[in-house]
């Protein structure tokens, strides 16, 4: 069985203050590799768009996900 794993990432929009949220799939579990990279996000509120170092995220959490035959 293969593992992957959803980073999500929650920011505070820079323009109006309203939560916005990207997922990252990634092969590696530990924060630190997502960390480093920065995400374009879109808030549904404003409608701007922005780039942002996952590091600026409010909350980030980590779920495995299992691909396996039949998946």
């Amino acid at each position: 069985m293969i593992a992957q794993y959803v980073h999500t990432l929650l920011f505070h929009c820079p323009n109006c203050g309203q939560a916005m949220a990207v997922s990252h799939v990634s092969d590696e579990k530990n924060l630190e590799t997502v960390d480093a990279q920065s995400f374009r996000v879109g808030c549904r509120s404003c409608h701007q768009s922005f780039v942002l170092p996952a590091l600026q995220a409010k909350s980030h959490s980590v779920r495995e996900w299992s691909l396996g035959a039949g998946a």
